[in-house]
C-alpha cells in the first residue's frame, strides 16, 4: 500500500484547490464583505483541520493500540541468552536488533503452515557479508512450509513428526517467548502460554488492541473515553520459562 501514499498525497492536494478554485469563483456572486471573508477562513481551513484532526487521531490509535510489541522486546534482560521463541506473532518481530547479544529468534508450530522468514547465515568471511546475498536453505516460491524453520536442533532434519510432536518438542528448547492473549476461543495449536503458569512466566506485559473484537471506527480512529464505542484489549506480553 505504500507505493500508493504519494499518488493520494497528489490527488488530496488537486482537490483542495479545485475546491479553493471553485469557491473563489463563487463566493463573489454569493456573499460580499465580512461574510464572505468569513466564509473563505472557513472553505480554507475546514479541509486543513480535518485533515490534521485525523491524522492525529490515526498516530494516536496506532500507538495506543498496537505499539505493545516495540515495549515487550525492550523487557528482555540484558544478559539474557538462549532462545527467543515466537509462535503465531512471529509477523510482528520488528528486528534481531532488539535483542541482546547471546538471544537469537526461534520458531515454534503454530496455526500459520506457510513458509516462515529464513536466518541469516553467520559464517564465513565476515567482510563478504554472506548475509546481504546468500539464500536461506528451505526458502520457496510457493509459500509452501519448511519444517526446517522451528527450532528442532536435538532431532534429525528429516524426522517425521505430527504437529503436535512438533510443537512439544519445540517448547522444551524455548529460555523466553513473546505472546499474545485474547479471551476468545483459541486455534489449533496455538494454547494461552501466557495462562500455563507451570511451565511460564510473565516478564513483561502490556494492553494489546483486539481487532478482531473491534468495531472498524475503534481500531481505525482514537477516541475520546467518554465516546461510546466499544474496544477489545488483550495482552501481548513476554514469558520466561520456569525452571526445568
Amino acid at each position: 500500500m505504500f507505493v500508493a501514499y504519494p499518488a493520494l498525497c497528489v490527488n488530496a492536494a488537486i482537490s483542495y484547490h479545485v475546491v479553493l478554485t471553485l469557491w473563489g469563483s463563487l463566493s463573489a456572486r454569493l456573499t460580499s464583505g465580512k461574510v464572505q471573508e468569513f466564509l473563505n477562513w472557513v472553505v480554507l481551513a475546514a479541509p486543513l483541520s480535518l485533515a490534521v484532526m485525523a491524522s492525529i487521531s490515526r498516530i494516536l490509535a496506532v500507538t495506543s493500540g498496537y505499539s505493545a510489541p516495540l515495549h515487550v522486546y525492550s523487557a528482555l534482560p540484558s544478559d539474557a541468552q538462549g532462545y527467543l521463541c515466537l509462535a503465531k506473532e512471529w509477523y510482528r518481530f520488528p528486528s534481531s536488533y532488539f535483542l541482546p547479544d547471546g538471544m537469537r529468534v526461534k520458531f515454534v508450530k503454530s496455526a500459520f503452515d506457510g513458509l516462515l522468514p529464513g536466518e541469516f547465515p553467520e559464517i564465513g568471511d565476515p567482510w563478504s557479508w554472506p548475509g546481504t546475498w546468500m539464500i536461506p536453505s528451505g526458502m520457496n516460491d510457493e509459500n509452501k512450509g519448511d519444517p526446517s524453520k522451528y527450532v528442532l536442533t536435538s532431532l534429525p532434519p528429516k524426522a517425521i513428526m505430527s504437529k503436535l510432536m512438533l510443537l512439544q518438542v519445540s517448547l522444551e528448547l524455548c529460555d523466553y517467548m513473546v505472546e499474545s492473549y485474547f479471551s476468545r476461543p483459541v486455534e489449533e495449536f496455538e494454547p494461552d502460554y501466557a495462562l500455563d503458569q507451570g511451565q511460564w512466566e510473565s516478564v513483561y506485559c502490556e494492553n494489546f488492541l483486539d481487532s478482531a473484537q473491534t468495531g472498524m471506527l475503534g481500531r481505525t480512529l482514537w477516541m475520546p473515553r467518554w465516546v461510546p464505542i466499544k474496544k477489545s484489549w488483550g495482552k501481548y506480553c513476554l514469558l520466561k520459562r520456569t525452571a526445568r
